[in-house]
């Protein structure tokens, strides 16, 4: 199978990306152009609402999405372009001078390929629009599309054939229709390739040998381009009626999905796919013992975004059943969840999470035996609930097939599978058919490896490719139109190996193994496969495989209540797991439920330092840094969380005493983290003073006064003491001025009273200047001084 990385596009003129939606997908987008009136219209694929009008083409007819979610258009007539789209609807020629081009097709590469009706050729254009032919054909090219190999297959309007063509250019006939006239083609996810019969009104299947078949023959008129989305349902084009018609994988007609169109021609369908992930707030802080709400926005390929949703990964308790049991049977019809005999009673019990009840259904029918079923193949077919095979408690194993009715409440007992009873075999519905696979065998005292489908149409079962490994007790499941076998045991113990199962080939491969050997109990939900009472006494692990990335993940909530030989099944549609009863030394009646994590996976890369939750609930635990991801499928987003403690003072600022003019300094250490600063004076916020130091310059006296800091962080606030300004007031200084030569010697003299003849020493200078003022520092600090100079000879 093509494994496409995002966006996942559905369409006619893609190769195979349509095999898997990641949980991320958004609503699917139905594109059909209208040669009628030169449209293209846009279609919700949930409920089939009508959401505009996409372009204005002249005659449009091809279409497909590349990688990047950008629509091709290929119009009909000569030497009309082919137009390419962004995602927000800008719209440019990407490639012109063509010959009445049909379909388009891309490539895993990203190279686009057209069918020219009007020269028979079929061309090649780069990502950046450099055309060459690809191959000629000398027929009116209708429909083109890839398989997983990367070999295109194309249609011809007058011709029966289907061609196929290697990524070499070598080329082949591969089918042929019915009768001449082909058009759309289209492949689904089990590789089969489907044709449009514009000349008998039919669409025709082939297998990937080339045996053909009808799969449709109601609701459709000239019937034109084709396109699968995600769940496996076909969607044509009927040109002769202007409507979509939708049918099931299984060829079942679902109706007219949107009608009053203009003689529609191809279809493309888009699920807009996850392409970025950002982490919000970014780089916050907290404090230790506070919490940080995270939240994780996803960008998706159509340009829009939203919130991904978090939270899941949890267990809640349900009401006990009633009748305690072990190896009995899960599954769930219509929003209840219906537990099956196992050892030892005949009892069917169906929960009501509404009201957290339990009441009884009808017993199993009576056997000849034991009246019980353990370890039976349980699934849900048709909104049926089978029993296939499974023991009776002392009275042996059987090969019966039940089927109970939940809207009769009833059971029927149905052809047995032909190739005798087992017991601890696993169970799946796919396409329609139901599947029983592996066990034992008390006959033979064997491990089987027998794999057999039953046709619930028919009431017949056909045996189908043994399985690689013989086991028992294993995890099975249905997945994107395969079956998925892993873990189990044999007689020497407990396996570890994931084989796949495909039912169009009818063979066998092998995937990544479970990470460790256990025999949980097998449930799929959200196109995963969950093993439930997984790994090594006390049996309460939670681990699941995604087939989309061939990886096992084992970041689960644990359940409550280790046990084993329990009854499990998923409700698709509330996206629960229950899990009920079961064995851990005695008889276990709890009922516990599982709710999967949400699009987004939360971790903390330092969890001594910060833990986060499943909700992106993160708690600061110690001082330090925590890288905090968000995962969503293969994408992660990242930013880092601060955690600090309150802060403190760890060095009081000082007393300072300045002149007046002059500046002062206040400093206060402090620890904590992630700290702001507010000085303030007398109790009042300086402006712009929010640094750990406090600079005055040119201080005055009006500045006398206490001034302490206020420091702070997301963990709390605390105030520094008081700081006591000190500023001396301006002073008058005397002095004289001596006009003399420069570089003459002068002895400056002084005396506090004229009647005092002893004058002291002021100073001693060679005249630098003049004149020359000499000023006398000390004379603030006396009442009075009288000054003379004397010339040293």
């Amino acid at each position: 199978m093509k494994k496409h990385q995002l966006p996942l596009l559905l369409a006619i003129a893609t190769a195979l990306a349509y095999i898997l939606t990641p949980i991320n997908a958004r609503a699917d987008t139905v594109y059909v152009s209208n040669a009628g009136n030169n449209t293209i219209k846009k279609f919700d694929l949930a409920n089939g609402d009508y959401l505009g009008t996409f372009g204005n083409n002249s005659d449009p007819y091809g279409l497909a999405f590349d990688g990047a979610g950008n629509l091709f258009v290929a119009t009909g007539g000569y030497g009309i372009p082919i137009e390419k789209y962004t995602p927000g609807g800008v719209g440019s020629v990407f490639a012109s001078g063509l010959s009445l081009v049909s379909g388009i097709a891309f490539d895993s590469a990203g190279n686009l390929y057209e069918g020219n009706y009007g020269d028979g050729t079929i061309g090649k254009f780069t990502s950046g629009g450099i055309g060459s032919v690809f191959s000629p054909v000398n027929y009116h090219v209708s429909g083109l599309v890839f398989d997983g190999a990367g070999n295109l297959y194309a249609a011809s309007f007058d011709s029966a054939q289907i061609e196929k063509f290697t990524p070499a250019g070598i080329r082949s006939v591969f089918a042929n229709l019915a009768v001449s006239g082909g058009a759309g083609l289209a492949f689904d996810r089990e590789g089969n390739l489907y044709a449009a019969s514009q000349a008998n009104n039919t669409i025709e299947k082939f297998t990937p040998g080339g045996v053909g078949s009808v799969f449709a023959s109601t609701g459709l008129s000239s019937p034109y381009g084709l396109a699968f989305d995600s769940a496996g349902n076909l969607y044509v084009a009927n040109y002769g009626n202007n409507t979509i018609e939708k049918f099931s994988p299984t060829g079942t007609d679902l109706g007219v999905f949107a009608s009053g169109l203009s003689s529609p021609t191809w279809i493309a369908i888009l699920s807009p796919m996850l392409t970025s992930v950002v982490v919000t707030p970014a780089n916050p802080v907290v404090g230790v013992g506070t919490n940080q709400q995270f939240t994780a926005t996803g960008t998706f390929s159509d340009l829009s975004s939203r919130p991904l949703t978090s939270g899941g990964n949890t267990w809640t308790n349900g009401a006990a059943i009633p009748a305690a049991s072990y190896g009995l049977g899960g599954a769930v019809v219509g929003g209840k969840f219906y537990a099956i005999s196992g050892f030892a009673t005949a009892r069917l019990g169906i929960y009501d999470p509404a009201n957290n009840t339990w009441t009884d259904g009808a017993p199993l029918p009576a056997d000849t035996g034991y009246n019980l079923r353990q370890y039976s193949g349980i699934t849900v077919l048709d909104g049926k609930i089978y029993v296939v095979g499974g023991d009776t408690g002392g009275s042996g194993d059987r090969s019966t097939l039940l089927r109970y009715d939940p809207a009769l409440n009833a059971w029927a007992t149905l052809a047995p599978m032909p190739l005798g009873a087992r017991y601890s075999l696993g169970a799946a519905a796919l396409n329609g058919k139901l599947y029983a696979v592996g066990g034992v065998s008390i006959a033979s005292s064997s491990y089987l490896n027998r794999v057999e489908e039953y046709d619930p149409t028919s009431n017949t079962w056909t045996t189908k490719a043994s399985m690689p490994t013989a086991r028992a007790g294993a995890l099975v499941g249905a997945i994107g139109g395969k079956l998925y076998v892993a873990g189990g045991s044999d007689a020497s113990g407990a396996l570890t190996s994931t084989h796949v199962y495909n039912p169009a080939l009818n063979t066998w491969s092998t995937n990544a193994p479970m990470p460790f050997a256990g025999n949980g109990e097998g449930v799929v939900l959200n196109g995963k496969l969950y093993s439930i009472g997984a790994g090594p006494s006390p049996e309460r692990g939670i681990f699941a495989y995604d087939p989309a990335s061939n990886s096992w993940s084992t970041n689960f909530a644990l359940m409550p209540t280790g046990r084993h030989a329990l009854g499990v099944a998923a409700d698709d549609v509330n996206n629960k797991i229950f899990a009920v009863g079961g064995w851990n030394g005695s008889f276990a009646s709890a009922l516990e439920i599982f709710t999967p994590p949400g699009e987004v996976i939360w971790s903390s890369g330092s969890p001594t330092v910060a833990s986060i939750n499943a909700n992106g609930l993160a708690t600061g635990l110690s001082v330090g840094s925590s890288t905090i991801t968000a995962t969503a499928g293969n994408l992660t987003a990242n930013t880092v969380l601060t955690v600090v403690t309150q802060p403190a003072i760890t060095s009081q600022p000082m007393n300072v005493t300045v002149s007046a003019n002059g500046t002062a300094t206040f400093t206060a250490g402090s620890s904590g983290g992630a700290l702001a600063y507010q000085w303030q004076f007398n109790g009042t916020n300086i402006a712009g003073a929010t640094g750990s130091t406090l600079a005055l310059v040119n201080v005055n006296l009006g500045q006398i006064g206490c001034y302490s800091v206020i420091v702070s962080n997301v963990a709390g606030t605390t105030t520094s003491s008081c700081a006591q300004l000190t500023v001396l007031g301006i002073n008058m200084y005397a002095g004289l001025t001596i006009h003399g030569s420069v570089g003459a010697n002068y002895r400056f003299e002084y005396v506090n009273d004229l009647n005092n003849t002893n004058w002291l020493t002021l100073t001693n200078i060679a005249l630098p200047t003049n004149p020359y003022l000499l000023v006398d520092t000390d004379s603030p600090n006396h009442a009075r001084r009288f000054y003379r100079a004397i010339l040293v000879p």
